[in-house]
């Protein structure tokens, strides 16, 4: 045998939405925004959905050189009354 197969779960929500981080930019750590709530309105559904189709193309792949158990997108800013979806929303790897 040449390389491991592992069997995992993809991610049950792979879409999160954050509130804005607290925190000072001259500091040592690395706030992160608290996790929110949030209504699953038709544009949250289809960033999920993106998401979802991205992660079992990748589960029907081999892998090599690390390990990916699907993709998380991670919104931030979500108490901004600004906010449309549009703020943060990068793809973070889960292993």
């Amino acid at each position: 045998m040449d390389h491991f197969e592992f069997e995992y779960d993809l991610p049950k929500q792979p879409l999160e939405l954050r509130a804005r981080k607290v925190g000072s930019f001259y500091t040592n750590t690395k706030p992160t925004g608290r996790p929110m709530e949030f209504e699953r309105t038709p544009i949250a559904e289809q960033i999920e959905s993106v998401v979802r189709k991205l992660n079992e193309f990748f589960a029907k792949q081999t892998l090599r050189g690390g390990s990916h158990e699907g993709y998380v997108r991670i919104f931030q800013n979500g108490d901004d009354p600004h906010f449309r979806w549009n703020m943060g929303g990068r793809l973070y790897s889960q292993h």
